[in-house]
């Protein structure tokens, strides 16, 4: 479970070395992991070295280094032990050993001193279990056990709560300074707003996307972008780009900002592209298999405006005739084409390894005739292939705009 009261997750680790691990570490402290308390008795040790002898020997698996028998064998071991009593009963006082129910009945309301520790089951046949409270210790970052549950008094280990609820009381101090942390960050990009930035910008439109509507359902077509979206989403993951928005039939991804990469932008975008068409060819919308999904991309470099606009929803936007001029790049395109611009091509040539075509003169709206190209693909090997996508079907043409924009 990740979205109520309370959530399931399985790494307890917060540190995967990137920028974000202050701020993970900072979260993991605001966190309780509550877990069934481990039996510490020899006699469980004795049972989990036998557990551990019949995995290799019967299993061929091994436990690693410090990898704990699973409570729920031990508890499976109890539930065995107890239904055995119960079956031993029903036989020495004559009873119909296939009745299920009344077996089942005689485990309720007892006792058993199992291996897993006094075993409670009361009259609903659930059994009163026993809990470990962990918390992330600020001087190790790892998580220790803080406090005990004990089902059958329903009662905590009174000499661990006092140290549980001061940690709780350091780790709201620790959120009240991360918040005001993002706040500060927040404002400084709004400061930016005005700065001149070089960066590359996609903006997908999806041609024939009425049509298509027109054809589907609602949920049809909810499901067709949320799928089509989703294969980009992960595609641009490999790469060093921003996704700026999506609105509507429109997918818009930049470069070179709000962290700016020197030529770097022009070679992204495009290895990103080459990645997305790619994808596309295979891309099968599930409620029209027949259609062959088609997009056009363009791309073009030049200064922008950016920064974050709005009270309400602020939002990260981007200004300026540079994204005029990549809308127009990818709306006189091609479909399955990647439409290039000089300002992009010049960036490209630098590092050799693009194969680009002369396109030829074409007419731009509000720019008059410019000379363009198509990019065909990049001889340097990526080192980010993108997730695989469905198999593909048959036609629907879509756009897509992937403006780059320059960087000194």
């Amino acid at each position: 479970m990740i979205c109520s009261d309370y959530a399931y997750w399985g790494d307890h680790d917060w540190e995967v070395r990137d920028s974000e691990d202050a701020n993970a570490r900072k979260a993991y402290e605001a966190l309780l992991r509550v877990s069934l308390l481990q039996p510490t008795t020899s006699k469980y040790h004795i049972f989990a070295d036998k557990v551990r002898d019949m995995a290799s020997k019967y299993y061929n698996y091994t436990f690693g280094d410090g990898e704990e028998v699973n409570f729920f064998i031990g508890a499976f071991y109890d539930g065995v032990i107890l239904l055995g009593k119960a079956l031993n009963e029903t036989l020495s006082e004559g009873e119909d050993i296939r009745d299920g129910i009344g077996i089942t009945k005689r485990m309720w309301n007892r006792d058993l001193a199992g291996i897993t520790g006094d075993v409670r089951i009361d009259g609903n046949g659930d059994r009163d279990a026993d809990y470990s409270i962990s918390d992330l210790d600020p001087i190790t970052g790892k998580f220790e056990v803080v406090a005990h549950y004990y089902g059958r008094n329903r009662g905590f280990s009174e000499n661990l709560m006092d140290d549980l609820l001061r940690r709780m009381e350091q780790y709201a101090n620790n959120l009240e300074s991360l918040v005001e942390e993002k706040t500060e960050q927040l404002s400084m990009e709004k400061r930016r707003t005005e700065e001149l930035l070089y960066q590359v910008l996609p903006r997908p439109d999806i041609v024939g996307f009425t049509a298509l509507c027109v054809q589907s359902g609602p949920m049809e077509v909810i499901d067709f972008l949320n799928d089509l979206y989703s294969t980009f989403d992960r595609i641009i993951g490999f790469y060093d780009v921003y996704k700026v928005e999506t609105i509507g039939d429109a997918y818009m991804v930049g470069s070179g900002l709000p962290e700016r990469n020197g030529d770097d932008h022009a070679r992204e975008i495009a290895l990103m592209a080459l990645s997305i068409l790619d994808a596309v060819k295979s891309f099968s919308i599930k409620h029209k298999p027949e259609y062959q999904l088609k997009i056009r991309i363009g791309i073009h470099s030049g200064p922008v405006c950016a920064g974050v606009v709005g009270q309400k929803m602020p939002h990260f936007c981007l200004f300026g005739d540079t994204v005029n001029t990549a809308s127009r790049m990818e709306s006189t395109g091609l479909p399955l084409k990647i439409h290039v611009s000089s300002a992009t091509k010049y960036i490209l040539d630098k590092f050799g390894t693009f194969k680009l075509e002369l396109r030829g003169q074409v007419e731009l709206k509000g720019k008059g005739t410019v000379t363009t190209y198509w990019l065909h693909g990049c001889s340097e090997p990526d080192p980010r292939p993108p997730t695989p996508v469905r198999p593909h079907g048959e036609e629907s043409p879509f756009p897509l705009i992937f403006p780059g924009i320059g960087n000194k």
